[in-house]
C-alpha cells in the first residue's frame, strides 16, 4: 500500500524536470495525480508514463501566472479526481542576471511564475482543501531563497518571497490541518540545495524521495509526512 493511497494531487511544472520526478513519485505512492503545465506535449507525456505504470493520471493545461486559467484547471482537476489533497507548486523558471543588468520586463517574468504562480495555486486550492477537512501543500523553493548566488537576483528574490508566503500560510492555515511545506530544489549552478525546515501552525519537513528524471540528475522533493 503507497503512502498517498486515496489522495489526490495536483502538481505544477509536472510537464519536466523535478515536477515530472515528483508526480511520478506520487502516482507510485497511490496518488491520484493532475499533471498541471503549459508544455502540452511535455504534461501529457509525464500523465502517459504515470498511466503506463498503472497510476491514475490526468493533464490539464495551466499558465500558472494567469488566474483565470488556475481557476480553471484546479476546478477541472477537482472535478475529475474526485477532490483535491495536495497541491505541489514546482513550476518556476531563471533568468541569469545581477540585479543592474535584470530588465524590469524579466524581473516581472520570474517572480510572475515563480511567486505568483504559487499564491494564485493556492488561493484556488486552499478552499477545496478546507472542504476536504485538510490537505497538505508542498512548496519547491531553493536553497537561493536562503542564501545569495552570483546573477541571480530575481530569481533569489522571487525563492525567499516562496518562503516566506509558505511561512505566512502555515500560520493562517495549519489550525484548519492544512499543512506548507517549503522544499529545497536544485541549486541553479548544479549543486543540490537541501530543505529548509521551518515550523509554523502545522508546518512539518518533508522528507526527500529518492526519485530522478534520468536527465540531469534532479532529485523529487518529497513525500509529505502525515497525509494518511
Amino acid at each position: 500500500m503507497g503512502r498517498l493511497n486515496g489522495k489526490a494531487a495536483f502538481i505544477t511544472g509536472a510537464a519536466s524536470g523535478i515536477g515530472r520526478a515528483i508526480a511520478l513519485m506520487f502516482a507510485q505512492q497511490g496518488a491520484r495525480v493532475a499533471v498541471a503545465d503549459r508544455d502540452e506535449a511535455g504534461g501529457a507525456e509525464t500523465a502517459r508514463l504515470i498511466e503506463e505504470a498503472g497510476g491514475c493520471g490526468i493533464f490539464v493545461s495551466t499558465d500558472v501566472t494567469n488566474e483565470e486559467s488556475v481557476q480553471s484547471a484546479i476546478s477541472a482537476a477537482n472535478g475529475k479526481l474526485g477532490g483535491l489533497d495536495v497541491l505541489v507548486n514546482d513550476a518556476g523558471i531563471v533568468h541569469m542576471a545581477a540585479a543592474a543588468d535584470t530588465s524590469l520586463e524579466d524581473w516581472e517574468r520570474v517572480l510572475a511564475v515563480n511567486l505568483r504562480g504559487v499564491f494564485l495555486c493556492s488561493k484556488h486550492a486552499l478552499p477545496l482543501m478546507r472542504g476536504n477537512g485538510g490537505g497538505a501543500v508542498v512548496n519547491v523553493a531553493s536553497i537561493g531563497s536562503l542564501v545569495g548566488i552570483q546573477a541571480h537576483a530575481a530569481y533569489n528574490a522571487s525563492k525567499a518571497g516562496v518562503v516566506g508566503l509558505s511561512r505566512q500560510m502555515a500560520v493562517d492555515y495549519g489550525p484548519e490541518n492544512i499543512r506548507r511545506l517549503p522544499n529545497g530544489d536544485r541549486h541553479p549552478n548544479g549543486a543540490w540545495g537541501g530543505r529548509d525546515r521551518c515550523c509554523a501552525g502545522r508546518l512539518r519537513p518533508a522528507a526527500p524521495a529518492e526519485a530522478h528524471n534520468g536527465a540531469g540528475g534532479y532529485r523529487a522533493c518529497g513525500l509529505v509526512p502525515g497525509l494518511r
